[in-house]
């Protein structure tokens, strides 16, 4: 796991050389400029804390508290940069030891580069955080020193073109420097200073090179450069180059070429897939602990709404065969009773039949013929009369009111 940050302490955000290293060191200084006591003596979790100076030194600056409040009267400005910090994460892998010597050496690296005065403070991983975050604070002056004290400002940090590129080398050299501790303490394991996605292009492009030089059974000693040749990839070390090219047979040594540039290809294919990721977070002891709480409460609360939506349904269930019974036992019941209440109705309704009413149509029709029978030929003329009689007035009074009123009399 790979950490490297460069940060910068400003009086005009309230910040001070003193402040910084008490609180990094687990110490109490006193500001000399300001008169303020910084005491961090009962903070937990610092594990050393030790000065690095320069080969040309004044004796006082072995003292933290004077070392570190004359960079605060050294800057007279208001807004003045008055240190600068490198936090590093320290390798799980290597001992507490080992990780207190890389940590100083790299502190001693950054002193010899920029001539500068610093404190390295080593931690340990926080209780709530990822137990394998061992880290170390590198907070050195924003000044160079001499065995007068404070000299010149390092300006090649505040430089807006030069500072950044410093940044990355102080990233790189970090790099190189935890890859050597991992390498002399027979670890396997590397870091990269790079971010994710350029390691998996660099994996990416190395493959299709690879590719390309199996696709021409290329020899195995034109790997692209000489920093990312695979070991396999020297010549012979006991014939020179031009005996080489000058014997096809010494172009295959051991498995063909085209093996062994497929077998890169896949190798880098592979790794560009392992990239495609984003960084990875570990939590601590006591936030694993937590979440295993919450997700076992999560889990009790999950069960007991599924046992109450299980008895629900089971009640649902019930209830619906209940009813379901009832309503079967009124419908055998009114089956039973429909003829005997056809029945019912027929005797209390009499005459409703078609039958019936078929009858009493017939006899009321012979009524009708029996009546007509019994009046004379004038009278049935006087009524056909009198029917015309009315068709014609009721013509007229329709004819009157589509005309207007009539005035005649």
């Amino acid at each position: 796991m790979y950490h490297c940050t460069v940060k910068k302490f400003s009086r005009g955000k309230g910040q001070s050389a003193t402040a910084a290293a008490a609180y990094r060191a687990g110490a109490e200084i006193e500001d000399e400029r300001t008169g303020e006591v910084h005491d961090y003596t009962r903070r937990s979790g610092v594990v050393s804390s030790h000065i690095v100076l320069p080969d040309q030194h004044p004796e006082w600056a072995r003292d933290r508290s004077k070392l570190w409040s004359g960079a605060e009267q050294a800057e007279t400005r208001k807004n003045s940069v008055v240190a600068r910090e490198v936090e590093i994460g320290l390798p799980a892998e290597l001992s507490a030891a080992e990780r207190e010597e890389l940590a100083t050496d790299f502190a001693a690296h950054l002193v010899d580069k920029y001539n500068v005065a610093a404190e390295v403070s080593i931690h340990e991983p926080s209780r709530q955080g990822d137990q394998r975050n061992h880290h170390a604070h590198v907070l050195f002056t924003t000044r160079r020193m001499d065995e007068n004290g404070f000299t010149e400002k390092t300006r090649e940090l505040d430089d807006k073109r030069a500072g950044p590129q410093e940044i990355e080398a102080i990233r790189k050299d970090w790099e190189e420097f935890q890859n050597q501790a991992l390498e002399r303490a027979g670890q396997e394991k590397r870091v990269d200073c790079r971010s994710l996605a350029a390691q998996r292009d660099e994996a990416l492009e190395l493959a299709s090179e690879y590719e390309k030089k199996a696709a021409v059974n290329a020899p195995y000693w034109e790997a692209p450069s000489m920093d990312l040749r695979p070991k396999w990839a020297e010549p012979p070390k006991l014939k020179p180059l031009e005996a080489v090219y000058s014997d096809p047979d010494a172009r295959v040594e051991g498995p063909s070429n085209l093996d062994k540039w497929k077998e890169q290809a896949e190798a880098m294919r592979r790794k560009a897939e392992n990239l495609n990721r984003e960084p990875g977070q570990h939590q601590g002891p006591a936030r694993t602990e937590m979440n295993r709480r919450v997700m076992q409460r999560i889990e009790q609360m999950r069960d007991g709404l599924q046992d109450r939506v299980d008895r629900l349904q089971e009640a649902f269930r019930e209830r619906l065969d209940t009813v379901r019974a009832k309503f079967e036992d009124l419908k055998d019941r009114l089956q039973r009773q429909e003829p005997e209440r056809a029945k019912g109705i027929q005797s209390e309704r009499p005459g409703h039949t078609v039958e019936d009413r078929l009858q009493k149509l017939r006899e009321d029709r012979q009524e009708s013929k029996s009546a007509d029978e019994g009046r004379s030929v004038a009278d049935r003329l006087q009524q056909i009369r009198d029917a015309d009689r009315d068709q014609e007035a009721d013509r007229r009074r329709r004819d009157r009111s589509r005309d207007g009123p009539d005035f005649e009399r």
